[in-house]
């Protein structure tokens, strides 16, 4: 049987409701589920500086590590007496999919891991910077300021004496509106990036879709399959990178007409008929 490694979204936890769908369901049939909680939330205590953000995925490796040395005795995903491949599936969910993808990207043959799916994630985060884009403006303007005040509440805020000490203020923090906004004027100055383009292109599989990017996402070694739906509200469907995707190995995308965010409701009462 498999063994699942959740990474769960922005502002979440090992509590979240599409967390635990999963985690009900790959147990009940036998498999084994860890989720990862991103440094800081669910209030676990962080040493040292450096807060979460979307361009880590050193975080996911160690736990990768530490998965197959509770599994096979080894941190390589295999073991010298039965020569038996790493069963690690690793789950990402809307920024854990962004995070997991990347990891997936990035550490090419030393992954560690069986495959990855990345629900709603983004495989190049820059599009959502797309001036002149109906849904990236509708992401900008109606979902992305409730998912600031979220991050500013969980992340920022509870931070702040960390953020204070490399000259981010707390009017810099109460002035910013969107996602968008925190990475370019607190992301970036607190972690060292020039731009948010540069963080961009360091937290997505694709880079900036450019070739040094589609290199990067070329790299992956093991099977990746973004799923995403046309029609969401918040990760618009050009972060898929979807006319380029065919020209890998080991990328896959699985477009819905519709979906949303995370969602894919069976029904109108999702709680009755769930996803």
């Amino acid at each position: 049987k498999p063994t699942f490694l959740v990474s769960h979204g922005l502002n979440g936890g090992s509590t979240e409701p599409y967390v635990l769908d999963l985690a009900r369901r790959a147990t009940k049939e036998g498999c084994t589920v860890a989720v990862m909680i991103n440094r800081g939330l669910m209030k676990t205590p962080i040493k040292g500086y450096e807060s979460f953000h979307g361009a880590r995925t050193s975080d996911l490796g160690c736990t990768v590590d530490a998965l197959n040395y509770a599994l096979y005795g080894t941190s390589t995903g295999t073991t010298t007496t039965t020569k038996k491949k790493s069963k690690i599936i690793m789950v990402g969910f809307s920024m854990g999919g962004i995070i997991a993808a990347n990891y997936t990207a990035k550490s090419k043959e030393n992954s560690g891991i069986a495959g990855t799916l990345c629900f709603s994630g983004s495989i190049c985060a820059s599009k959502l910077l797309l001036k002149n884009c109906p849904p990236a403006q509708h992401s900008m303007k109606v979902w992305q300021p409730s998912l600031a005040w979220g991050l500013k509440a969980t992340i920022i805020k509870p931070l702040m004496p960390k953020f204070a000490q490399r000259n981010i203020t707390m009017a810099q923090v109460e002035n910013v509106y969107t996602v968008i906004d925190i990475d370019t004027d607190l992301v970036c100055k607190y972690h060292g990036y020039s731009s948010v383009h540069d963080y961009y292109e360091d937290n997505s599989a694709g880079g900036l879709g450019d070739t040094k990017g589609m290199n990067r996402l070329m790299g992956t070694k093991v099977p990746l399959l973004a799923v995403h739906a046309i029609d969401d509200p918040i990760s618009l469907y050009e972060v898929t990178l979807h006319n380029e995707i065919s020209k890998t190995d080991n990328v896959m995308l699985l477009s819905t007409k519709h979906g949303g965010h995370i969602g894919w409701p069976t029904g109108w009462f999702p709680s009755k008929n769930r996803w």
